[in-house]
């Protein structure tokens, strides 16, 4: 079996605390893209046991992921490492199973969950009596509510591949915001019995801020976008009150309940049918017969040519006689 590729630069570079040298590998990239693959880069290593052998994985290995940069970090307490990378966009909810703080037995690493963990996980391990560690802390704990766990934040290689990093905080200038919110290490006291976290970094404060914060651009957003469209209304429905809502039907002329039309007739508007009609397949016709020549409106229950409005005005007007032209089918 091939011998398991290095750690990458920028993950022995946090190691040592180098934030120098963790800045030029950053710099170096030529993409955005690039840039998030090497601030999330964790090298893929193999695990051999016996526990993993079966038809279709006879030589019982099992591929992991390394820890992430920002994790090494959150782990050694590199309090200004955690910071730059946070402010750089790195992922502190992909998980990793570091291969140099175990020690490989019978027991597969899939039943010891301990050993796999984030940047949020190995936080909430560190030594409290050190200042260093203190701020690591505040520092994941003021950006953990704008992250969510992704699809393959998992630390199973075979499982969640990291060909592409689609996950990303809801907003990078939060994220900065509340970084900013943390006071510098030379702020934090010496002693572990000095330090409040509530009154050190007030998160709760913090996020009622930013939720007031955004509900007042929701409202100024709302208040700057222009008004929805107002509906045409149809002629045709009319509410009755108590009853309920009723349409004419095009056919018969008739009001009628909304439960006596079926969807399809519904779409139709001002042509719907009931479904007396549609069973009788009454008022199938032409759709220029079934408008008024004069005032060219749909006619309801006529069999002229028009409608019983303007046959009513024509009969008060000598010298134009009423046609009678009867409609198709009838």
């Amino acid at each position: 079996m091939a011998p398991d590729p290095p750690k990458p630069e920028i993950s022995q570079a946090v190691a040592r605390g180098d934030l120098a040298s963790v800045r030029r590998v950053v710099d170096a990239a030529t993409s955005t893209d690039e840039k998030i693959k090497t601030i999330n880069a964790a090298r893929k290593w193999v695990e051999v046991n016996p526990a993993y052998t079966c038809e279709e994985n006879p030589a019982g290995s099992a591929v992991w992921h390394d820890v992430t940069p920002i994790t090494i970090a959150a782990i050694r307490g590199h309090e200004d490492v955690v910071e730059y990378l946070l402010n750089q966009g790195a992922d502190p909810t992909l998980k990793g199973c570091s291969k140099d703080d175990i020690e490989l037995d019978d027991i597969p690493i899939s039943d010891i969950p301990d050993l796999h963990m984030n940047a949020f996980d190995a936080a909430s391990r560190l030594n409290r009596k050190i200042r260093q560690c203190r701020r690591t802390q505040d520092l994941l704990r003021m950006v953990k509510p704008y992250w969510k766990k992704c699809v393959y934040s998992g630390s199973s290689a075979a499982r969640h591949k990291r060909t592409v990093f689609s996950s990303s905080p809801l907003n990078m200038e939060w994220i900065a915001d509340a970084l900013g919110q943390v006071p510098p290490l030379k702020e934090y006291p010496l002693k572990a019995n000095d330090y409040n976290a509530d009154t050190m970094v007030d998160l709760q404060h913090y996020l009622r801020q930013r939720k007031l914060v955004e509900m007042q651009q929701q409202n100024a957003n709302r208040a700057m976008a222009p008004p929805p469209a107002q509906e045409v209304p149809n002629p045709n429905l009319v509410d009755s009150g108590t009853s309920g809502r009723h349409r004419r039907c095009f056919a018969c002329g008739e009001l009628k309940p909304e439960h006596a039309y079926n969807k399809n007739e519904r779409r139709r508007g001002v042509e719907a049918r009931c479904i007396s009609c549609v069973a009788t397949n009454a008022g199938v016709m032409d759709i220029a017969a079934s408008v008024c020549t004069v005032c060219k409106r749909p006619k309801f229950n006529s069999s002229n040519a028009v409608c019983q409005g303007c046959l009513g005005r024509m009969a008060g007007e000598p010298g134009k006689p009423q046609p009678a032209v009867k409609r198709e089918g009838s």
